[in-house]
């Protein structure tokens, strides 16, 4: 009881540090691109479906290959920070999201897309 009581008096007198604002807009800019990937990958997959450059299972594909990715991310990241520490895991999810999301834009057909899009979701879930 009485260690919560002085855990309790220690987080009121705590203060936001200047790295606390900088960590708190890295996470609120991860949390949008996240959002904004999301919402895209169906305004694309609902384009391209349109154009003819995908068919409908390849559509599938590509939106599942998405959350896949996350999942998989999400996995890796704490194994990742575990041994590396958490510096180099965003810097290795930063670098797999902004790589293949680059890479993503010059995809001659949907399955490089499909690979790309994967590469990159795992980057983001971590």
């Amino acid at each position: 009881m009485e260690q919560s009581i002085s855990l309790q008096q220690r987080i009121d007198r705590t203060h936001e540090s200047p790295l606390f604002y900088k960590i708190f807009a890295l996470v609120a800019g991860g949390m949008f691109l996240d959002a904004a990937d999301v919402y895209m990958a169906s305004s694309v997959a609902g384009a391209v479906l349109k154009s003819g450059w995908s068919t409908m299972a390849q559509e599938s594909m590509f939106l599942s290959s998405g959350f896949l990715g996350l999942f998989i991310g999400s996995l890796m990241a704490g194994f990742i920070g575990d041994l590396k520490g958490r510096r180099v895991a965003y810097q290795i999810n930063l670098l797999l999201f902004g790589g293949f999301t680059f890479l993503a834009t010059f995809a001659p057909n949907m399955t490089v897309l499909t690979i790309c899009r994967l590469f990159a979701a795992i980057g983001l879930g971590s």
